[in-house]
């Protein structure tokens, strides 16, 4: 009976954090542009950058993701021929657009 129960125990904890894990594949941002306001999603578990998903749901292509000392840092590909991105998600977050647009941002 010892052995069935630490089994049990044990697949609890392996699903306890796996729920853990799925949180923080999940990273969001609230940013700001000239025009408007936008949320930003990146699930590092399925590499997809969505701009604004329950309404725009624009995806960008994600070319890198690597987390450093001062956090994660997402680079890719805009739509429609646009510039490329550089995506900021630790501290003083932003989004770089090319070499000309900074879209400051705040952690949801």
């Amino acid at each position: 009976m010892l052995p069935a129960c630490r089994a049990f125990g044990a697949a609890a904890l392996l699903l306890a954090l796996s729920g853990q894990v799925a949180t923080a594949a999940t990273h969001k941002l609230i940013c700001q542009n000239s025009r408007q306001e936008y949320l930003v999603v990146f699930d590092s578990k399925s590499n997809t950058f969505i701009i604004n998903p329950d309404t725009n749901n624009v995806a960008y292509t994600v070319v890198s993701a690597k987390r450093s000392e001062d956090g994660l840092v997402v680079r890719g590909k805009t739509v429609n021929g646009g510039p490329d991105f550089d995506a900021f998600f630790g501290d003083g977050p932003a989004i770089a657009y090319g070499t000309d647009q900074v879209d400051y941002c705040r952690h949801v």
